[in-house]
């Protein structure tokens, strides 16, 4: 076997072994009746997809307010803007993520991050003092 063929195969097995991890999925939200708007993704070392979005109307509020994401997974959060009024997802200190500074009504954005150590970590709509939701961080497992 020659030196190109070897190399042609390492790649395509290095190729379908990049392609066949990290996959991506919401596994929707909770049934808890204590938090209905939680959303718990998959484990840790995988990406995962969520979407945050604001409520229909004025209302000044994510849905939903609470998500939950193990540490280090890569993070892509799709924003939908559906409210009445223009707004922005921010994940200030630690995460250091955001949307444009302006999301107009009816627009959508992705924020993409990777999740940082457990905790807790606050997201905010910049626009709105006060409007915010809470982003958990379990450990990875």
């Amino acid at each position: 076997m020659s030196i190109r063929s070897s190399f042609i195969g390492l790649v395509a097995i290095l190729l379908a072994a990049c392609t066949s991890t990290g996959t991506t999925g919401t596994t929707g939200t909770s049934g808890s009746a204590a938090s209905p708007d939680l959303v718990e993704l998959q484990p840790a070392g995988q990406s995962v997809e969520i979407t945050i979005g604001t409520a229909a109307g004025s209302d000044l509020r994510f849905e939903p307010d609470v998500v939950t994401v193990p540490e280090g997974a890569a993070v892509t959060v799709v924003f939908e803007n559906r409210s009445s009024v223009a707004h922005n997802l921010t994940f200030p200190a630690a995460i250091n993520a955001a949307s444009s500074p302006i999301v107009g009504i009816g627009a959508t954005e992705t924020v993409e991050f990777i999740a940082p150590g457990p905790g807790e970590y606050t997201f905010v709509c910049n626009l709105h003092p006060g409007m915010e939701g809470t982003l958990v961080v379990e450990p990875g497992g």
